[in-house]
């Protein structure tokens, strides 16, 4: 209908009765499909043919008010029809507001999701909705041999498809990027599995596919690439928010840290230094959290706080090693790190950004192409990192799991191996003057001796234990079980 100058009529003034009117008059297409879905107290409207839309409860209540002014009820009465006009006031207006909000509850617990019922089409968690198409890249990376071209599973987009996250181009204008193509070459400093990895972490935030289990570190000199890269170019492929969501330390620790990361495909998190020892053990449980699909406590103003499971894949971004508990390699193991090692401070390009997003729709298919590698890849080889990437790795651990590099430094992994307390204090001694780091307990003391093995114990994913043995000579040894010394350091 047309809004403003038709007459709708209602049955009865209670809000439920007006609602079912309001969503069948104003929120459903002509294909039948709803047109109003509200998630995480958050209206979306499918707007324009092809995309979904958030409003707020201002738009929602001027919509309303137009809408209702436009409402009359129809009585009978003996002597014939009545027509008694609705006259919203601000106090119908809000009733039928609640009673239309539970009305179009978004149904699923993450997105995208086919809303008219097709569970068996293609796997949602894959998807890359375009503006103008769906891409399909688990059933794409199916068809497709691993040399030959790509031939896409693609789909018109519809309001079959609920996903607010859409790459703010068509599908079929991609072209060439040189641009994108040479700032590649000048980030990686040429490096092909550096620009790969790279493309191949683009794809994963674009999909709502997390079963990978990654975070991403990008680490290195100032402008060399980070922020254009991924608060550019991510970010306006992901169409900005709600699906791009970027946060300081600061923002994400205090009370509503979280407020619409819950929505977000990506989190990211520039500059992250300088942080306090809190913030670094809550930084790292939360990376935690979210790479293992844990439900996180998200408190959002004018929200009561609910558990959610995070979709986001955390993006760091630091021109310092980051400082970050990492006991049992529980952030490193899921780590995809990518170095920076260039800097253009100097000689920047001011129009490079401009220029890149005006080759959105070649990148975008790029990244395409790339989650079609990503998905087609054996599990092992899903991100594989430069050789650069260990160095920067190797001094992440170094600096935030010292047990781990001393125990990598002095020890190899041996089931069979044993080594004596009294071994592993001398290799202790001489690791801490050579390195010129301590082994340290949890709340930041130094650990003595005595404790060494029980710390090696907690801060290890060797497969280590307490034992006790005797020697010939029948003296009794206290020690480990699990590793043996490296030949190189036997005399240290």
């Amino acid at each position: 209908m047309s809004q403003n100058s038709q007459r709708v009529e209602i049955s009865g003034p209670d809000p439920m009765s007006v609602a079912r009117v309001v969503l069948e008059e104003r929120f459903t297409g002509e294909d039948g499909l709803q047109m109003l879905y509200v998630r995480g107290g958050v209206p979306y409207e499918w707007y324009g043919g092809n995309r979904w839309v958030g409003r707020d409860e201002e738009w929602m209540e001027d919509e309303l008010w137009s809408l209702l002014d436009c409402c009359v009820e129809i009585q009978n009465h003996a002597q014939g029809q009545v027509v008694k006009p609705f006259r919203p006031t601000k106090g119908k207006v809000a009733d039928v507001m609640r009673a239309l909000y539970s009305l179009v509850r978004y149904p699923y617990q993450g997105e995208p999701a086919w809303m008219d019922g097709r569970m068996d089409h293609v796997d949602t968690k894959y998807l890359i909705a375009f503006r103008d198409v769906v891409v399909g890249v688990k059933e794409t990376a199916e068809k497709w041999d691993g040399k030959g071209p790509i031939e896409w599973v693609t789909e018109k987009r519809t309001a079959a498809l609920f996903t607010p996250v859409v790459i703010p181009v068509n599908f079929e204008d991609a072209r060439e990027c040189p641009n994108w193509e040479r700032a590649m070459d000048d980030w990686s400093g040429g490096d092909e599995v550096w620009k790969e990895c790279r493309m191949r972490s683009f794809a994963y935030c674009l999909m709502a596919q997390r079963d990978y289990a990654k975070w991403f570190m990008e680490y290195g000199k100032v402008r060399g690439g980070k922020g254009l890269g991924s608060r550019a170019v991510l970010s306006a492929l992901l169409g900005g928010e709600p699906g791009f969501v970027s946060k300081s330390i600061k923002d994400l620790m205090g009370s509503f840290g979280l407020d619409r990361v819950e929505h977000a495909r990506v989190l990211l998190v520039p500059e992250a230094t300088d942080m306090t020892k809190v913030e670094m053990r809550q930084m790292s449980s939360l990376l935690k959290q979210i790479v293992g699909r844990d439900p996180v406590d998200v408190n959002a103003k004018f929200q009561r706080q609910r558990g959610h499971q995070l979709g986001c894949v955390p993006l760091i971004q630091a021109n310092e090693m980051l400082s970050l508990p990492n006991a049992g390699r529980g952030v490193t193991s899921k780590m995809v790190a990518l170095p920076f090692d260039v800097s253009f401070a100097g000689r920047e390009d001011y129009e490079l950004e401009e220029k890149l997003l005006g080759e959105l729709p070649g990148i975008a298919r790029k990244v395409a192409e790339a989650a079609v590698r990503l998905v087609k890849a054996p599990p092992q080889e899903k991100f594989v990192m430069p050789e650069r990437s260990k160095e920067v790795i190797r001094r992440f651990e170094m600096r935030n799991n010292p047990v781990q590099a001393f125990l990598d430094a002095r020890f190899v992994e041996d089931r069979n191996g044993r080594v004596s307390n009294e071994t592993l204090r001398a290799q202790r001694k001489s690791w801490e003057q050579m390195s010129e780091m301590q082994l340290l307990r949890g709340d930041g003391t130094y650990a003595s001796q005595m404790h060494l093995p029980s710390l090696l114990l907690e801060g290890t994913t060797w497969a280590l234990s307490k034992l006790e043995w005797r020697l010939t000579t029948g003296q009794k040894v206290r020690g480990l079980k699990g590793l043996r010394v490296r030949r190189e350091t036997r005399d240290d």
